[in-house]
């Protein structure tokens, strides 16, 4: 909650260039930090990007209805189950939308945090563009 405050110290460097002193705050560099974590989101990102197959892809977003996320808030046992779900949910769409039997390549990301940091369990879906 205080990443990135005053309190947490800072560096404090001068820049010949532009002949002023710059103040660099100090993070908590927690994954979990709506700031810091994003850091290691990239890195995550690079490394995934590189062992995916070189295809086109798509970006899919699924989420829950409402009056399910207090269940999966306190029960996060279930969280395995929605992805499962939403897997299960892809192939068998684009099993019908084919008329025949589809694997989906994908790869599934669990968000349990809206933007707002609120509770808001949904499931990005980045899948290929073709299946086996």
């Amino acid at each position: 909650m205080n990443c990135k405050s005053p309190d947490r110290g800072c560096y404090v460097y001068y820049c010949p260039k532009c002949e002023e002193y710059h103040d660099i705050l100090l993070g908590c560099n927690s994954r979990l930090c709506s700031d810091c974590g994003k850091r290691y989101t990239d890195q995550w990102a690079k490394t995934l990007g590189s062992r995916m197959f070189d295809v086109p892809h798509r970006d899919a977003v699924m989420t829950l209805p409402d009056r399910l996320r207090p269940l999966l808030s306190k029960h996060r046992n279930l969280w395995k189950v929605v992805m499962d779900s939403a897997i299960k949910s892809l192939n068998d769409t684009l099993s019908y939308a084919l008329r025949k039997e589809v694997l989906a390549g994908a790869i599934i990301v669990l968000h349990p945090f809206a933007r707002d940091l609120g509770f808001n369990l949904h499931i990005h879906l980045l899948i290929t563009e073709g299946g086996i």
